[in-house]
């Protein structure tokens, strides 16, 4: 049976495995094609604000009469666009070892699959289950396919569009449409020039001056910067479409091994454990099941670190779809970690009930053989020899956890998940108590 690749895993067509495909399965190092993502855009905005001044903190305010200096967004200021020059292209790569972790749990399980199944009939049944989650990695999914295809591209030029009108275009659309406004501003000095560095709340929103919405002050930092998001902004959609065909189609797959396993477990024949109590992972030799819900986990957790990336915006707080973004996307990191080790945890479970079953009738077959007849005069060294590895078996199964990762591990991904609220939170209080 032919392997999985994480060239298929990645789909077919679309622009993530285009990407992959001219990016990381080329002659060229990943490490290099990496570090031009990051250091290419950076480069260049730098250069740009630098020359039209807009780069360092606190270089962009605007002059109000009654409250003095408000300060503006500088390049340096804005976390929606410098941050996302290392995080987005951490966020194909990461993407990228998803699809290759998700390749190796597909072929390790199948070669288990196939070895433990007999009849013809059982392998054609894992090769049509390989061949419909070929078909989910590339989106192929009945009447779903074409919304599949479309929505990225929709997102990412409704993304594109909007930042380019409210940012480049605002003076033609009016005052309401401008993206940079808020009833909380930090005030730099005051009407009488006097330093003062405090957030004062307005009963109304005002307008902040932006490092890149001055096509007429700021003509390059303006229109780089639209063909900068055409990337940075374009691409996540579709790495989150990617990511989340992969963790649906390794779910369906999965979903399968465990009916595959419940119904091999249920024969007598003991030749092949799909299962395997003595693995040195303690999870049945299904451990690396764990390491492929982390690499999802990395991977949707980025998106997180993306929104997060809104919170700290040099002048302004945060809007409330900021909120809604955060709020919609946890749950998806959690799934994404969860949803492998969730399904492998009804295969572990269900092996050791009839692990530990089958060694109790064993127990119970010796028990009454030595109750019940002369064994234990005629042959009392056999009997102890056949009760001890009965009893050492027994306990090694019931070690056997039946989720595919400790508990630390489960401490570490919440913590990581809880850490992005308590950085709000404190955020929130040290602006409430100390600003």
């Amino acid at each position: 049976m032919e392997s999985v690749t994480t060239k298929q895993v990645l789909g077919s067509n679309g622009l993530v495995p285009l990407l992959y495909q001219y990016f990381m399965d080329c002659k060229y190092s990943s490490s290099i094609i990496f570090s031009a993502f990051c250091i290419i855009p950076l480069v260049l905005l730098s250069s740009v604000t630098l020359y039209e001044g807009r780069f360092y903190l606190g270089s962009i305010f605007t002059v109000d009469n009654n409250l003095g200096a408000v300060l503006g967004m500088s390049f340096l200021g804005d976390t929606m666009v410098w941050p996302f020059c290392i995080l987005v292209p951490l966020l194909f790569v990461l993407v990228v070892r998803a699809a290759n972790y998700a390749s190796i749990t597909i072929n390790r399980l199948s070669s288990q699959t196939i070895n433990g199944i007999e009849n013809r009939k059982g392998k054609e049944n894992v090769a049509a289950v390989l061949k419909k989650t070929n078909k989910l990695f590339q989106g192929n999914i009945s009447h779903y396919r074409m919304l599949i295809k479309a929505t990225p591209y929709l997102v990412a030029l409704i993304f594109w569009a909007y930042n380019t009108t409210t940012c480049a275009f605002h003076n033609e659309l009016g005052e309401k449409y401008y993206p940079y406004q808020s009833s909380r501003v930090f005030v730099i000095t005051d009407a009488k020039g006097n330093t003062i560095n405090q957030e004062k709340a307005l009963d109304n929103q005002m307008l902040l001056p932006k490092w890149d919405c001055d096509k007429i002050e700021a003509p390059l930092s303006t229109w780089s910067t639209r063909l900068w998001t055409l990337v940075y902004y374009g691409l996540p959609p579709f790495l989150l479409m990617q990511l989340l065909l992969i963790i649906g189609g390794l779910s369906l797959y999965l979903k399968s091994f465990r009916n595959w396993s419940k119904e091999h477990n249920a024969k007598e024949s003991k030749d092949q454990f799909l299962v395997k109590p003595f693995s040195h992972d303690g999870f049945g030799g299904l451990g690396y099941i764990a390491d492929t819900g982390m690499a999802f986990f990395y991977s949707s957790f980025i998106f997180v670190l993306l929104i997060l990336m809104s919170y700290f915006k040099e002048g302004v707080s945060p809007s409330w779809h900021n909120y809604l973004l955060m709020v919609f996307v946890l749950p998806i990191c959690l799934y994404a970690f969860l949803s492998p080790s969730l399904i492998v945890m009804n295969t572990i479970r269900d092996a050791k009930e009839k692990y530990l079953g089958l060694l109790s009738n064993e127990a119970n077959k010796t028990f009454y053989n030595v109750v019940c007849s002369d064994l234990l005069s005629k042959d009392p060294s056999f009997v102890y020899q056949h009760t001890q590895a009965i009893k050492t078996i027994y306990e090694q199964i019931q070690k056997m956890a039946i989720w595919p990762f400790s508990i630390s591990t489960v401490i570490k991904i919440f913590a990581t998940l809880l850490s992005p609220i308590l950085a709000l939170f404190a955020q929130e209080i040290i602006k409430h108590y100390l600003g």
